[in-house]
């Protein structure tokens, strides 16, 4: 699983209505525990996803859609890289 993949699946869970603890997600947990990436890293990109994509449903539903949440939540649904945190 890589970084990206993470961010998008707390996106998913987001969208999906589940609460933002990765842990409310016991596929992802699997799957992040068993992958070489570092586990702290995928439970960070995830709780990014999902923050981004809350954030960004805030920023739709008031009509900011040139919020910075817009355009991360574009970024991570698009697969490009995440700039260096």
């Amino acid at each position: 699983m890589t970084l990206n993949d993470a961010e998008r699946r707390g996106v998913q869970s987001q969208f999906a209505g589940r609460p933002a603890p990765p842990v409310c997600d016991q596929q992802f947990i699997r799957e992040a525990v068993s992958s070489p990436t570092a586990t702290a890293e995928l439970l960070a990109a995830y709780t990014h996803g999902w923050t981004i994509a809350n954030l960004a449903e805030a920023a739709n539903a008031i009509r900011a859609f040139t919020a910075p949440s817009i355009a991360e939540l574009k970024r991570i649904l698009s697969d490009r890289k995440a700039k260096p945190r």
